[in-house]
């Protein structure tokens, strides 16, 4: 209910005209030498006019802020994506690396690709669906889509070395989420201002220099980056994106928003982590009803229940 009173009185930004802000995108692209590139999943490619995707979480990590889906072994983690994936789950995004407020520093490479080859061996041997690989690091980039990998989701928007090359090099879809922080938060973090200005210019100003690199547009899907710690926004700012969510879609991108258990619902209804399931669910609604193409969660079959009670409802 707080959430909900929360949203109401907080302004929603206007969207400039939808087809000026896509022939300026159009523009960035001029010096781009790589043509549309064929897909190795082209359900990734198409997000635009279709159902919202669930991407489920899988985290490979000891110290992951949220229980759910959180695995220290390779059969139980596949065992429970492809539980995802029975409750209708259209990704699996697994990660080894925790961004949560108060985790401890990024880990080392080596843990990282053992963490992580071999699950999406693993899995990919067990099904065709989408995986994602939620990485920085451009030697994981590369194995995770040997491995069978069909997309990057980066937090830090490829400007870790050669994360870059590599994405455009590995022609998948990749990620780009705002973080404030990349390397952690500082002793006195910098208060940021317009938020959604703020975001906007920088998840703009990461599509120009992929663009100008060679990537290709069809291989770009943007993230605000919800949340706080690293990520950088207070609870009011990250509610401001919330209600703000369908501001990013005239940017022509596909939209990717991780709402799940977030901070911004414990600080706002005073919840612990295990109790945040119903605000969760209520804030991937909201971002699904206003141009979310995929929503990351935990909780895989109440979201896909939600979103097709809506969907019937909708229809009826």
């Amino acid at each position: 209910m707080i959430i909900i009173i929360l949203m109401v009185v907080l302004p929603v930004r206007q969207i400039p005209n939808q087809k000026m802000m896509r022939l300026d995108i159009r523009q960035m692209s001029t010096n781009s030498t790589l043509s549309a590139s064929p897909s190795k999943c082209e359900a990734l490619f198409s997000l635009h006019n279709n159902t919202p995707k669930i991407m489920g979480v899988i985290n490979l990590t000891k110290n992951s802020f949220n229980s759910i889906g959180k695995f220290h072994s390779v059969s139980a983690a596949v065992d429970y994506a492809l539980s995802l994936i029975t409750q209708g789950a259209d990704i699996i995004d697994v990660g080894a690396e925790a961004t949560n407020p108060g985790t401890a520093p990024q880990i080392d490479l080596a843990q990282e690709l053992s963490m992580l080859r071999p699950f999406i061996k693993t899995l990919r041997k067990e099904t065709n669906i989408p995986i994602s690989v939620d990485t920085s690091k451009a030697q994981v980039m590369e194995m995770a889509v040997n491995e069978g990998a069909n997309l990057i989701n980066d937090v830090r928007a490829l400007r870790e070395e050669n994360a870059l090359t590599t994405a455009i090099k590995l022609k998948v879809p990749v990620c780009l989420m705002h973080m404030e922080y990349p390397h952690g938060l500082p002793t006195r973090p910098t208060p940021i201002g317009d938020i959604i200005q703020h975001v906007s210019n920088f998840l703009l100003a990461r599509v120009k220099v992929c663009l100008e690199l060679g990537m290709s547009a069809k291989q770009i899907i943007l993230d605000p980056g919800i949340g706080g710690g690293s990520f950088g926004k207070s609870a009011k700012q990250s509610l401001q994106l919330i209600k703000n969510i369908k501001y990013f879609t005239q940017f022509g991108y596909p939209l990717l928003v991780g709402v799940s258990y977030k901070s911004y619902i414990g600080d706002v209804l005073n919840q612990s982590v295990e109790k945040r399931s119903a605000a969760s669910l209520a804030s991937a609604i909201y971002c699904m009803q206003h141009g979310a193409n995929i929503i990351r969660v935990h909780e895989v079959e109440q979201t896909k229940q939600a979103f097709a009670i809506l969907d019937c409802i909708t229809k009826s």
